[in-house]
């Protein structure tokens, strides 16, 4: 079944690179009347698509909001919707997710999306290597993960992160 699950995953992400137009620059959008609350984090913002661009997510470097990965389920789809934000700028200021870490099991993520609002509880904290695609891969239930760079896994030689920081939160209501 994961096997399965993996490669429906690996379809999606290769279906949506196979279909973009050769040398069309991917944009990314607000989703209008879509915004994410993190009430520990005091964080209440709106939510942007970042498009897939051949290899990755295209995501600015200087980009201060939330996004949606595209390829990920969608906000009235079920399954596992992933959003994701900077730890760190590139000036070493604090990014929309700098203090993600510090969320605690239990703490609430609220979503307000076209079907209304979406409650889900945080259930899992984990630190994952930088090439660990896995926790974004399609799931039963409904379950939303954050997902941001550990800014203390950077390595100043390869100048690049080799951590990111996971937070999985199951819907409520």
């Amino acid at each position: 079944m994961q096997q399965l699950i993996k490669s429906l995953f690996t379809l999606t992400l290769l279906a949506a690179t196979l279909f973009m137009i050769p040398g069309h620059s991917q944009q990314i959008t607000a989703l209008e009347d879509y915004t994410v609350s993190i009430p520990a984090l005091d964080i209440y913002t709106g939510i942007k698509n970042f498009p897939l661009n051949g290899v990755s997510w295209t995501i600015n470097a200087w980009e201060q909001g939330i996004g949606h990965l595209e390829g990920t389920a969608g906000f009235s789809e079920g399954g596992n919707i992933a959003l994701a934000g900077h730890s760190v700028m590139p000036d070493s200021s604090p990014g929309i997710f700098s203090q993600l870490h510090q969320v605690n099991i239990g703490d609430q993520v609220i979503l307000q999306t076209g079907n209304g609002t979406q409650v889900y509880r945080i259930t899992a904290i984990s630190t994952i290597s930088i090439h660990d695609l896995s926790v974004l891969y399609p799931t039963v239930g409904e379950r939303l993960t954050l997902i941001t760079c550990d800014a203390t896994s950077f390595d100043k030689v390869d100048q690049a992160y080799q951590r990111r920081i996971v937070i999985t939160a199951e819907r409520t209501s």
